[in-house]
């Protein structure tokens, strides 16, 4: 056999290994599409726009593929250098040819449910992933609980089958075509390293196709969402997580002069009255003029306090009347909240449990996507002002409580280098049933319940449950009603049933446990002494297609202060905007009888005076304006939205985005001066 003729076929196979890896992709994107399309987008997505992406598509497909065959090229340009004519190894590009098709089959699989479980393209947290084998046990059991592990199996069997019938077609195809007499001439020899480049391209214009903004080129959030393949995303998650890393905001923060950092700590200052910059001893500050209402609101001052974090307890379940339904799965809590100072306008501010723990405790404003302070072990400059440090300081002794592990994302590194004086996690709850996350709720409240009657000075406790996470830590005896179902109001709305149905399982049995807390409480001397603050860490917002209305009040989470003998006022329902960013300066406007100013980026949501802005997750108001995904959208006394495009809405939109961006830019200060 010839060199000539080998390079030939390498050529052949390489090609026909190309135009089967862009198949897979397409056929893979074509799933993804038809399964997981949301009706919202059927008003944005147009037959001939949803084409235009597909084909448009086809750019990050190619660049992918042949960045995957890049060994394979590397050997037909060595086959040119003497001395290593023999180096075109059948064997080794047939072994290339299994591990490419492979691993484009394990990714199109693995996007495609890594979609399904978190709702999101591939991103920072895939990274998060391996920081510690507590984290990969915990998610591998909720990935176990939650996916559909038969359709997983099937699905991949289904693909293989696929595939190995593209190869043969392509292969099929290549050989009709390297038959005709162009295909014949020598001269294609050293054609092939320029069609090589052009499928590295992607295409002969600027810029380069795997980048971020090429991914944007639809109206359609969701079309956007398949444009790119899922080793694109891959990629770009990486490229996210780089750009997050405590490393990279340390050089950004280097980069950035004095006067931009001192910019954007003013602005932020501006948006309300009560906050203030100063700039002391060479050190940039941000200062909050705590508004005194422990005489307002208080008979006296509390002994103790409890925060508690319900896992996924979303406010939208509260509202849901239909049948009786919120009653049925949330009793205990409306109970509560009928008796509570009740916020029905507060969102997470951040992402996920570990994400809104960290920003509350810290009281700092941090970029989206910014990795969490638990998860970096590098060294940085806490918030002075801190929950914990602000409730000792005013005599409390500090103490956090879990159900589960602590050496999850570092928990007890992170609460005890902040201030926290005793950390509880499922190994100080003795002689009790543990499961493979961790205690169920109903005994860390009674662990809980003990500590504060044993209590010999005031306390100030975190709790964080967690019976209401997948895997669902709930007891085997503990059953919904035979006669449980879905409201008709979630017809067309929820994509699993039999999700919800054990969703909200673990969502009553949190609600039992929290009201067999509160009957034990009552029942003791320090209950008539105790401030409670019920919140969550997030809502449940995963496995339903929204509208954008139902989008914004399910991004919602509850938020009741419950302290029935020492409330002054009768209870009530308070619709100041705020996040978790807010919970500091309302505990402390609650317990400052004279005047004091913190290091806050928040605001008391108590104070008649404060301002109607938000800054959420997912959600950015002033007003009535609110950014969410880069849209701007009009909100009305209801609460309902639209488009809005005017000059004012791009004013105010502009004005948002700066508030966010110095709210990121004069926090970050803090960690990385």
């Amino acid at each position: 056999m010839s060199t000539a003729f080998k390079r030939r076929l390498l050529i052949r196979k390489t090609i026909v290994l190309w135009l089967a890896l862009m198949t897979l992709f397409s056929l893979g994107r074509l799933y993804f599409f038809i399964n997981f399309f949301p009706e919202e987008s059927a008003n944005t997505s147009g037959f001939w726009d949803t084409v235009y992406v597909f084909f448009m598509s086809m750019r990050f497909d190619s660049s992918i593929s042949a960045i995957l065959l890049i060994p394979l090229f590397l050997i037909f340009i060595l086959s040119f250098v003497p001395g290593c004519k023999n180096f075109i190894w059948e064997r080794f590009i047939r072994i290339w040819s299994i591990f490419a098709f492979g691993v484009t089959l394990f990714l199109n699989q693995f996007h495609h449910y890594f979609y399904f479980y978190y709702k999101d393209r591939f991103n920072i947290y895939l990274w998060e992933f391996g920081k510690s084998w507590e984290n990969v046990e915990l998610t591998l059991a909720s990935l176990v609980d939650e996916l559909p592990l038969y359709q997983v199996f099937l699905e991949l069997l289904f693909f293989l089958l696929i595939a190995w019938g593209v190869f043969h077609f392509c292969t099929f195809i290549v050989s009709k075509v390297e038959r005709m007499p162009v295909f014949q001439n020598r001269w294609i020899l050293f054609g092939w390293p320029f069609l090589f480049a052009v499928m590295l391209r992607g295409t002969l214009g600027l810029p380069l196709s795997v980048d971020l903004e090429n991914g944007l080129i639809s109206a359609s959030d969701y079309l956007n969402l398949i444009h790119g393949n899922p080793a694109f995303n891959l990629y770009l998650s990486w490229k996210e997580t780089v750009q997050n890393s405590d490393a990279f905001k340390k050089q950004i923060m280097a980069q950035t002069s004095k006067s931009q950092i001192i910019k954007s700590f003013k602005d932020f200052a501006s948006q309300e009255h009560r906050r203030s910059f100063r700039e002391r001893n060479n050190n940039l500050e941000m200062h909050y003029e705590v508004p005194l209402l422990a005489d307002v609101w208080l008979q006296r001052r509390p002994r103790h306090i409890v925060l508690v974090f319900m896992e996924s307890f979303s406010d939208w379940v509260l509202q849901i009347e239909d049948e009786g339904f919120n009653r049925r799965v949330a009793g205990n809590f409306l109970k509560i909240r009928e008796q509570s100072i009740y916020f029905d306008r507060y969102f997470p501010t951040g992402a996920g449990t570990i994400d809104n723990i960290a920003k509350t405790v810290l009281g700092v404003e941090m970029p989206r996507t910014f990795n969490n302070a638990i998860s970096f072990k590098e060294a940085y400059q806490s918030n002075a002002d801190n929950l914990p440090q602000l409730m000792k300081s005013r005599g409390y002794r500090t103490r956090f409580f879990y159900g589960g592990s602590l050496a999850w994302h570092h928990l007890s590194y992170f609460l005890k280098k902040n201030g926290f004086q005793e950390v509880y996690g499922e190994n100080h709850i003795e002689n009790v049933p543990k499961k493979f996350f961790g205690v169920y709720d109903e005994d860390l409240f009674r662990f809980v319940h003990q500590n504060l009657k044993d209590a010999d000075s005031p306390t100030f406790n975190f709790v964080m449950t967690l019976s209401n996470h997948p895997p669902y830590n709930v007891p085997d005896d503990f059953q919904l009603p035979e006669d449980f179902h879905l409201p008709s109001s979630f017809s067309g709305v929820i994509e699993d049933e039999d999700y919800y149905k054990k969703r909200f399982r673990g969502f009553a049995y949190s609600d039992q446990a929290l009201g067999k807390f509160i009957q034990e409480a009552q029942k003791e001397e320090y209950f008539e002494d105790t401030l409670f603050l019920f919140t969550a860490d997030h809502p449940i917002t995963r496995r339903v297609h929204w509208d954008l209305l139902q989008k914004y009040r399910t991004k919602k989470i509850p938020l009741a202060i419950y302290a029935p003998f020492l409330l002054k006022k009768k209870p009530q329902m308070i619709s100041t905007p705020g996040s978790h960013l807010d919970l500091i300066p309302t505990l402390i406007s609650l317990l400052s009888t004279e005047p004091v100013q913190i290091s806050s980026w928040g605001k008391s949501l108590l104070d008649p005076e404060a301002n109607q802005e938000l800054h959420s997750f997912e959600f950015d108001c002033a007003e009535k304006i609110c950014i969410y995904r880069s849209k701007t959208y009009s909100m009305d006394q209801e609460q309902h939205f639209s488009r809005c495009e005017s000059r004012i809405c791009s004013a105010k939109k502009q004005y948002v985005a700066q508030m966010r961006k110095a709210a990121e830019r004069s926090s970050l200060y803090h960690f990385f001066e």
